[in-house]
């Protein structure tokens, strides 16, 4: 059997949009750097928290990219949402 060179869930595509959100707590401000790519499947959109507004190695509008991706999902008003994230993720700790 032959190993993969690359496993997991990417999301590959074109990147149509690029949007940053600002979030302040105290004197701190984070971002949540979202890409929208478009891919044969559809337009998906994939969120990542940074502490800089630009996060070294995002994607520019009209990039290719296959973008190493993970999911979670949650509830929220009685529905439940599953969300993309790239990149590294500093909002959690291991146990």
């Amino acid at each position: 059997m032959k190993t993969p060179e690359k496993d997991g869930l990417f999301l590959r595509g074109e990147v149509v949009a690029r949007r940053r959100k600002e979030a302040r707590t105290g004197d701190k401000t984070r971002y949540c750097v979202t890409l929208f790519v478009r891919s044969e499947a559809g337009t998906y959109q994939a969120d990542r928290w940074s502490d800089s507004p630009v996060p070294e190695g995002t994607p520019a509008v009209g990039a290719r990219v296959e973008l190493p991706v993970t999911t979670g999902a949650y509830i929220t008003h009685g529905m439940a949402v599953s969300r993309l994230s790239w990149g590294e993720q500093s909002t959690g700790s291991d146990f």
